[in-house]
């Protein structure tokens, strides 16, 4: 039975990631890494433990990075979000950098996979802050040597519900989505739900690599195949 640790749960991504391991009768212990506790109304709480922690001193946490098999970091913000390029970096690649490297140390021996939400167009050598910044933590992550690294790029994220805050861009390429996806179904945009299915699918089939990245088609293939297959 597993045990995993999860960053960013209260994100698109990462609520359907905790929906996911909740349910699923292979993983015995959660634990969510977040600035507040949050209202759990889902199946088996009992094996759901919350830490709330200061990202500005994450060594003070140790104790919760301790003994897990798999960690999910879907934590990330904008420059719009954030107040800024700072306030951006320090949340979007120190906070996850500095987790995954408290997360490894804690590890020891323990092997570990290390799944990490990125973006598509991620390119560490861009002009422009979030694909380079997005680059950058792939690099560090990749340098760190978990056992097993998945790190997904998705594309245009197909949020489940309302979509709030939404930048011009995102809901033009929204207004144009159905449209586009009659001739490319799986190379624009993908359902937030889609990416979590996929990962945890991961965590008990993985990749034969150390590390792995998976673009927008994969991920969509990856799920489907998961899918079909069942759950054990």
């Amino acid at each position: 039975m597993a045990s995993c640790v999860l960053l960013g749960h209260t994100g698109a991504v990462g609520k359907c990631v905790l929906r996911e391991v909740m349910a699923d009768p292979r993983i015995a212990k959660v634990t969510t890494i977040g600035r507040r506790e949050i209202a759990y109304d889902g199946p088996n709480k009992e094996k759901l433990v919350q830490q709330v922690v200061d990202f500005e001193k994450l060594d003070e946490y140790r104790a919760a990075f301790q003994g897990h098999d798999a960690a999910f970091c879907s934590l990330g913000t904008t420059r719009a979000e954030a107040g800024g390029a700072e306030a951006f970096r320090r949340i979007d690649h120190d906070y996850v950098v500095n987790a995954a490297k408290l997360i490894k140390e804690e590890a020891g021996d323990k092997p570990l996979h290390f799944f990490y939400v990125s973006a598509q167009g991620t390119n560490i050598n861009s002009p422009f802050l979030y694909p380079k910044t997005k680059g950058q933590i792939e690099k560090e992550l990749t340098d760190l040597k978990f056992d097993k690294l998945t790190i997904m790029r998705p594309a245009l994220l197909e949020l489940e519900g309302d979509r709030p805050g939404s930048r011009f861009g995102e809901t033009v390429a929204f207004a144009m989505l159905p449209a586009i996806k009659f001739f490319s179904p799986t190379g624009v945009s993908i359902p937030v739900g889609t990416v979590a299915k996929a990962m945890v699918g991961l965590l008990h089939n993985p990749h034969a690599e150390a590390a792995r990245i998976y673009e927008n088609k994969e991920i969509h293939s990856v799920a489907k195949a998961f899918a079909e297959a069942g759950s054990p």
